[in-house]
């Protein structure tokens, strides 16, 4: 495991509302209402003063900036499951009925970017939906990856990445990732295969046979490894709409009184298996 950066230890907030991520008291999270007007070549103009109640429209990528800061959304994405910071460590999470908008914050200038005012928007949302810090050690202090659950029955059809700063932006989300959360995939875990013994500082095959009942394809997220550490490493498996794929990762071998149990845990549950020491 990496060290922990300032994001792992807002790992402990992930489960309060999104009141408690933010702080109006730092620098650039001011509330005065006057955005600046300073287009660039990916900055567009701010819209006129008669227009202000109505949100200003980001395309991915673009930056809005007002109070001296600049606060970009990007890497837009829809998975079924993410990996997102718990208190001690980084574990995936699934929730049932719902898929994940991901979404990477950017901010150039004096502010935190987990503790902006994001949330995500949708036709079918009548409240805001939880948000969860992703899991991304090699991103810069200047980026928070965030995770929110939109339900995928019924279908949205208008999705926006929303920041409530001193005016509304949007940053909508492209059909076609509106498309993918109304088409969930649908895994089972059909096998799930390991040596009877083997020797210790060598390294374990361990074989999961995934199938994908549902939609769309999809990756299978899931933590394998030993069950006598307090954390597994996550995994995934690519497997199309329809299609059982067999995959096969590497387990080192520790054992404790001769045994080993390894386990994978994934969001139908935690199966184990148990080797003995040759």
């Amino acid at each position: 495991m990496q060290p922990l950066s300032r994001r792992a230890l807002l790992g402990a907030l992930t489960t309060l509302p999104l009141t408690a991520c933010v702080d109006n008291s730092r620098p650039g999270t001011a509330t005065s209402t006057t955005p600046t007007d300073r287009p660039t070549s990916d900055r567009a103009t701010e819209p006129s003063p008669a227009t202000q109640s109505e949100p200003v429209i980001r395309q991915p990528g673009e930056a809005y900036e007002t109070n001296g800061i600049a606060v970009t959304v990007e890497n837009l994405g829809v998975r079924h499951g993410m990996v997102k910071f718990g208190t001690v460590h980084p574990d995936p999470i699934w929730k049932e009925g719902s898929q994940f908008v991901l979404a990477s914050v950017a901010v150039e200038g004096e502010a935190d970017p987990a503790n902006l005012d994001v949330t995500v928007t949708a036709d079918t949302l009548d409240e805001r939906p939880d948000r969860y810090y992703g899991w991304a050690p090699d991103t810069p202090e200047s980026v928070q990856p965030l995770g929110f659950t939109v339900p995928t029955a019924p279908a949205p059809s208008n999705v926006a990445v929303v920041w409530n700063g001193p005016r509304e932006v949007r940053w909508q989300l492209p059909d076609e990732l509106v498309t993918k959360l109304g088409r969930a995939p649908d895994f089972s875990l059909d096998g799930f295969k390991l040596p009877e013994s083997a020797s210790p500082g060598t390294s374990l095959d361990v074989t999961l046979e995934v199938a994908n009942n549902g939609r769309r394809g999809g990756r299978f997220l899931a933590e394998l490894g030993n069950a006598a550490l307090s954390d597994q490493p996550e995994i995934e498996v690519p497997v199309p709409a329809g299609e059982t794929v067999t995959n096969t990762q590497s387990v080192d071998a520790h054992f404790t009184d001769g045994e080993m149990t390894v386990l994978v845990r994934w969001e139908g549950g935690v199966q184990r298996q148990t080797v003995t020491q040759a």
